[in-house]
């Protein structure tokens, strides 16, 4: 490998990792109420944690961590680092592993063109995915508390099966929207609901 690609790749991956960052953050304080400086408002003064069922799991899973996190010795501000930090990196290193499994054909396009990539448009076409299949012809229109149209939720829940974590919303705005998720949430299966 030569200097530059070497500088080109260290260049992008910092790119990219800041990017997750900020989107985990934003999705954190602008989502679930949990303040850059450690605080959790109320989850009655954001509207999508009280519509969507799929924000107020992941609400409660981020009370709970908030809470274990406490329990051991960790002040709620540093929670919260330590949450963006993990999501932004966990995300980081699956896009990349995503791309490596696809440049060498290991996977159909998962991620190369989002939600034109072929390994999401079979996806869509296989038996018990009907309906994100619906969803995904709606088009990407309304758009949900989430910042998701139909198009959006069902390549969300179409990564995060791939993932083969049964995550809901993608913070992780992580293709962000993914999220929008991937918070701590990783434990329930999206939906076509």
């Amino acid at each position: 490998m030569t200097p530059n690609l070497t500088d080109a790749i260290k260049k992008m991956t910092l790119t990219a990792r800041d990017l997750l960052t900020r989107e985990a953050s934003e999705q954190l304080e602008g989502i679930y109420g949990f303040l850059k400086d450690g605080n959790l408002k109320p989850a009655e003064e954001y509207p999508a944690v009280q519509n969507n069922s799929e924000a107020a799991k992941t609400r409660k899973l981020i009370e709970e961590f908030l809470e274990n996190e406490n329990l051991s010795g960790l002040n709620a501000k540093k929670t919260r680092e330590k949450l963006v930090r993990e999501v932004a990196f966990t995300w980081l290193n699956r896009f990349v592993a995503f791309k490596m499994l696809e440049t060498r054909k290991l996977i159909r396009q998962t991620i190369s063109r989002v939600e034109k990539s072929n390994g999401f448009l079979m996806w869509l076409t296989s038996p018990g995915n009907e309906g994100f299949y619906e969803e995904y012809n709606k088009g990407d229109l309304p758009i949900n508390e989430l910042g998701e149209g139909p198009r959006q939720r069902a390549y969300r829940c179409f990564i995060l099966e791939q993932c083969k974590m049964r995550v809901h919303p993608p913070v992780a705005g992580c293709y962000l929207t993914i999220d929008n998720n991937g918070f701590t949430s990783q434990f329930s299966r999206c939906d076509s609901s």
